[in-house]
């Protein structure tokens, strides 16, 4: 039989209030299921069964222990407000736990999208919004000249007080690898509350970040279903097409879940695309 591991995270110096609390349940095989807390009205061993259950009001679940390898509850934010958040420290960078929503502002709730912006602007678009975002061609982020030295300032950030754009060195420590073949981060595609998104797990302290798949806005319109695109601080190198035409590149984070009732994908890697797209945005503590 595996032995269960039982892990119990808290970043809040109170467990009474389950607000914003998960639990989630590592599957052998990479597989991680996330409920919570608050849905849950008690968990019971049965070692004579080599089982878990999890009673849901008159819906009992469960699990045998040689298909779980973990189990984390986790605080995953202390400190709620549109302008504050406790945030959470992942391979020593302190990420908020919700995207940004109009500028100055968190989203309410870690499960929700927010606002998306363009590459070093404070031009935000929300999913109702019917405004056009400019042309790939024409948009440079604001450099006469870009170049793949370019990088998200201040003035333009529109993250609340405090935070900031993350950079790409900042990202990639999402999947850095410092001994070995074993990385300091877990990740894993999962579902928040009906909501499909990534988490990233520090597999030393067992703190959890979730980033909902939010997609993208390209010109008119939200596209990106089963997709997440959060924006770097970092350009990358232009793109010219036969035609000399200029098209002015930046870096972000590229997420994929996508699932049915019998098998399930994930993706992660940062990757380049144009600064004229809107993307979401995950602040890291200035």
């Amino acid at each position: 039989m595996k032995t269960l591991i039982f892990v119990i995270t808290l970043l809040s110096i109170s467990i009474l209030s389950f607000a914003q609390d998960s639990l989630y349940i590592y599957h052998t095989g990479g597989y991680v299921e996330a409920k919570s807390i608050s849905s849950i009205d008690s968990i019971n061993f049965n070692s004579k069964r080599d089982s878990l259950y999890f009673h849901q009001g008159t819906t009992i679940k469960k699990y045998q222990y040689a298909y779980i390898d973990s189990i984390s509850f986790v605080r995953v934010n202390t400190v709620k407000s549109t302008t504050k958040d406790g945030g959470v420290v992942i391979n020593g960078i302190c990420f908020s736990t919700r995207n940004v929503n109009s500028a100055g502002t968190f989203v309410d709730n870690l499960t929700d999208n927010g606002y998306k912006y363009l590459w070093n602007s404070k031009s935000g678009y929300s999913s109702t919004s019917t405004s056009n975002t400019p042309s790939n061609v024409t948009y440079t982020g604001g450099y006469t000249t870009p170049t793949v030295n370019d990088i998200w300032i201040s003035a333009n950030d529109p993250s609340p007080v405090g935070w900031r754009v993350p950079t790409y060195d900042e990202l990639n420590t999402l999947f850095s690898v410092t001994y070995g073949n074993k990385s300091d981060v877990d990740n894993n595609g999962t579902t928040v509350n009906d909501v499909d998104g990534v988490i990233f797990t520090d597999v030393i302290t067992k703190h959890i970040l979730f980033l909902p798949l939010a997609g993208y806005r390209d010109s008119w319109y939200e596209d990106g279903a089963g997709e997440g695109y959060y924006w770097s601080a970092n350009a990358a190198a232009n793109y010219v097409n036969a035609a000399k035409w200029i098209y002015a590149k930046a870096n972000f984070l590229y997420l994929e879940y996508k699932h049915t009732k019998t098998m399930s994908t994930y993706d992660t890697d940062i990757k380049s695309g144009d600064r004229s797209m809107a993307l979401s945005i995950r602040s890291v503590i200035r």
